[in-house]
């Protein structure tokens, strides 16, 4: 049986699952959105945000593996915006839009998306929709 504990603002703060701890702590901003949720394990994720809250700034994990615990405090996710307020950059991943917003170009380490192909691997996947509908995917060896 699942077991959800609250706030004094009535928000999830917790969640038990038979006993076992899932999410030990939940805590929020000025805003109401989350800011970090602690899992039963002790590990965590953190959320910050800027320009008053609207705009994700970074993402910072802590986990634990192998019974040691890792802490990416020193290298967090980064978001960043254009001064058209659009996501450029989301953790890893660039991101190129066009004139009207549109994604047109986005990459991360060995990945990438290019007018409609993804690479990965020198592997490129052809969809054959640009900007909405079906998609058909063709791999191009």
């Amino acid at each position: 049986m699942v077991t959800y504990g609250y706030d004094s603002l009535n928000r999830v703060n917790s969640i038990l699952n038979g006993g076992a701890t899932l999410v030990s702590g939940v805590s929020y901003n000025d805003w109401g959105q989350q800011e970090r949720i602690t899992y039963g394990s002790g590990a965590y994720d953190d959320w910050s945000t800027k320009d008053g809250g609207v705009h994700l700034d970074k993402w910072t994990m802590g986990y634990v593996q192998g019974g040691a615990y890792a802490d990416y405090t020193s290298n967090p996710r980064i978001y960043q915006y254009d001064t058209a307020e659009r996501l450029t950059q989301a953790a890893e991943w660039a991101l190129t839009l066009d004139s009207k917003g549109r994604l047109v170009n986005a990459s991360a380490n060995d990945l990438s998306l290019v007018g409609g192909t993804f690479v990965h691997d020198g592997f490129d996947y052809n969809t054959s929709s640009t900007y909405g509908g079906a998609a058909s995917v063709a791999m191009n060896l």
